[in-house]
């Protein structure tokens, strides 16, 4: 979308939006995390993102960030967000706050810190819309808050690496993985399996059957077939479901389902009290999207939609084309339905 956007003659901004680094956008600080012993957070951004951009960023309100420690790393992002706009005057701008997000994994879904994050989000909205209005473009823009997942609480993190290090199917030493016929890619919430060697296919197919079968963390078993049914990635070979409650992690664990352990009322490094990565048709498992605007209408339930619906929505309203886009566009929220 925002490529069709650069190319319509448009200006870009892009605030922590995910999957964004080396992009087009003009005004781009992407979400990309220094993950190398040897990397630098800001040098990481700089050098996937718009440098001059970013350097004007950190220059006027780096003080306000320590790292990506929340919520500092969202106050940062507000105040850059509100320079963005008088400064640069973005056709279309894409902000990503992280705070609530953040809270919710180390505190807990239902905590007081997921709350005072909500109240934090509220504040920093409406510090946003208050810089639209006085730059005299409020009546014209679209204003859209939407999320890219829910989240369930969690109790407890599963290792699928401890099961099949007992099987002789990945071995270790000194703690680091050093042969395997199996690799795992947790999506917290599920978890992918790749089969490395063939030959031992049969095997880890049975082994996940038995933890299916006997396991009260595992809630199904996902083949191939039923992988590119619901569009997951099929490089995999496999793909593992967790009942609410647990999430998996794809390190060596002492045991296959191991406690989530916290300290002073926070999680410890690497444990969450709530995660996402679920398929999507887990209970009470909604996120939100929220719009006002020119042409849109007032007081309307949108009822159930899909995220692939949004891309295809905001090109209309930005007046683009979005040839091979998924998805549809949500005409029923428009005055103007055609």
């Amino acid at each position: 979308m925002y490529d069709k956007a650069i190319d319509d003659g448009m200006k870009v901004a892009a605030l922590l939006w995910p999957v964004t680094a080396k992009s087009r956008i003009q005004y781009n600080l992407p979400e990309i995390f220094a993950n190398r012993k040897w990397q630098n957070q800001i040098l990481v951004s700089l050098t996937n993102g718009s440098p001059l951009y970013q350097y004007k960023l950190n220059s006027k309100f780096g003080h306000l960030r320590e790292g990506i420690s929340q919520p500092k790393l969202d106050d940062f992002v507000e105040a850059s967000a509100i320079y963005t706009i008088e400064t640069y005057k973005p056709n279309l701008m894409m902000v990503h706050f992280v705070d609530m997000d953040a809270m919710r994994h180390y505190h807990g879904f239902d905590s007081q810190e997921g709350q005072d994050a909500l109240v934090r989000h509220d504040k920093r909205l409406g510090n946003i819309i208050k810089t639209i209005e006085k730059e005299d473009s409020y009546s014209e823009s679209a204003i859209v808050i939407l999320g890219d997942h829910s989240m369930k609480a969690t109790h407890s993190m599963v290792s699928l690496a401890n099961e099949f290090e007992k099987r002789g199917l990945m071995e270790y030493k000194s703690g680091k993985l050093r042969s395997y016929k199996v690799l795992t890619k947790t999506c917290d919430g599920s978890s992918y399996v790749k089969v490395v060697d063939e030959s031992a296919r049969q095997e880890i197919y049975n082994i996940l059957q038995e933890l299916e079968s006997s396991n009260e963390a595992i809630e199904k078993v996902i083949t191939k077939d039923q992988m590119n049914q619901i569009k997951a990635d099929d490089y995999y070979d496999f793909m593992v479901e967790g009942k609410a409650g647990y999430y998996f992690t794809d390190k060596l664990m002492d045991n296959l389902i191991n406690p989530v352990e916290t300290k002073n009322g926070k999680t410890i490094k690497g444990h969450m009290l709530s995660s996402h990565g679920y398929l999507a048709d887990k209970e009470d498992y909604y996120t939100i999207f929220a719009i006002k605007g020119p042409g849109i209408k007032e007081d309307f339930n949108i009822g159930p939609m899909s995220l692939v619906d949004e891309g295809m929505t905001f090109a209309k309203i930005l007046g683009l084309k979005l040839d091979q886009g998924q998805g549809r566009v949500l005409k029923e929220i428009f005055t103007n339905e055609n």
